[in-house]
């Protein structure tokens, strides 16, 4: 028997088993052009007090508020229903049972002023009767069928990238898919994201078969695998939850400032408080990257990490740990090293020599 012919049924079925067995991950459905903007709002990793993000309170806790919600959406599930008249029909495979639908990268959403685009474009293959098939291409032609699509912003694995881009667009007339856009259009987003699964619905809103990318296949397989009990793990968290400063004096002078204004270097709001807000929020902004890249190789990477960190311009001006518990010789070394390049906000002159910082990282 020659197996190969074979192959694709056995991947789409298995496809189906996973999804079926697995643990559904908390989706974020996704309902017009505000969630798009919503999630566009945060799309720059870096805060900056242009951002149109929290409007009350000082620079420290806005920042703090920007890069929760940041993390909170880089690791979440987003699932978006989109109508299918633009995408390629490869056709339906009698043997093997199995539509297959490609050209599946860039795609109009609502609007049409808001796109997804997906990381790398693949074919998707759905385990089908032909009956079932056929009536489901018959009702794309006439606009009654879609597509329910699963993905996570592309950040999920590299947390400095953006979330979406407005790219340039050369001539009057391009085409995205089989779409056409109008250059100039100063209000098109495009959302980069990477595919985790996608399901024909019909026109009565019903669930027809799933395919499931490897991502998809990956995200299932290590979410059940964190299982216990009724509890899941799902959303990785930084948190600092201790700053201990050593040799700082009172809050800075009006004075100082100012002078951080006309400089180059981040300005906060001076009180105690404030300060110790930025410092939370920058610290753990840098070392969030670094456990991304622990828990590509464990997925159930939690623990403590306490380091000394000297004032900037002093003898020893390195990070140091004083405790470990996450035990990853890379991630500890990114932790001190992104930790080591924040740079100091110029009105903060407490003469600080040193701080302590408490760090815990866990799966929420």
């Amino acid at each position: 028997m020659n197996w190969f012919r074979f192959l694709p049924a056995t991947i789409a079925m298995f496809a189906v088993v996973v999804g079926s067995v697995c643990p559904a991950k908390a989706v974020q459905p996704l309902k017009g052009p505000d969630d798009i903007d919503e999630i566009c709002r945060y799309s720059d990793p870096k805060f900056t007090d242009a951002s149109q993000v929290g409007s009350t309170g000082d620079s420290g806790s806005r920042s703090h508020e920007y890069q929760s919600a940041r993390r909170t959406m880089a690791q979440k599930v987003m699932e978006v229903t989109i109508s299918a008249e633009q995408i390629a029909l490869i056709g339906y495979d009698h043997i093997t049972g199995l539509l297959s639908v490609s050209g599946f990268r860039d795609y109009p959403l609502f609007s049409g002023s808001h796109f997804l685009r997906f990381r790398e474009g693949c074919a998707l293959h759905f385990e089908l009767a032909e009956k079932s098939a056929s009536d489901w291409t018959a009702r794309v032609r006439m606009g009654g069928a879609g597509l329910k699509i699963g993905f996570m912003l592309n950040a999920h694995d590299d947390y400095e990238k953006a979330f979406c881009e407005a790219p340039k667009v050369d001539a009057i007339q391009t085409e995205v898919g089989d779409v056409g856009v109008t250059a100039g259009d100063s209000q098109r987003q495009v959302v980069l994201a990477d595919l985790l699964y996608a399901t024909l619905v019909d026109a009565n809103g019903k669930d027809l078969s799933t395919f499931h990318s490897a991502l998809g296949h990956r995200t299932y397989l290590r979410k059940a695998s964190q299982v216990d009990g009724q509890a899941t793990a799902s959303i990785p968290r930084v948190e600092v939850t201790s700053l201990v400063w050593t040799g700082a004096s009172s809050p800075v002078s009006v004075a100082t400032a100012t002078a951080a204004i006309e400089s180059n270097l981040p300005n906060v709001e001076t009180t105690e408080g404030a300060l110790d807000s930025w410092w939370r929020s920058a610290i753990e902004a840098a070392v969030y990257p670094c456990y991304q890249r622990g828990l590509a190789r464990n997925g159930r990477l939690q623990g403590a990490f306490v380091l000394r960190m000297p004032a900037a311009g002093r003898s020893n001006p390195a990070a140091e740990t004083l405790l470990d518990t996450l035990q990853m010789e890379d991630v500890s070394s990114c932790i001190l090293e992104r930790v080591r390049a924040i740079r100091t906000p110029a009105n903060d002159n407490r003469s600080w020599t040193s701080v302590k910082a408490t760090l815990l990282f866990m799966l929420d």
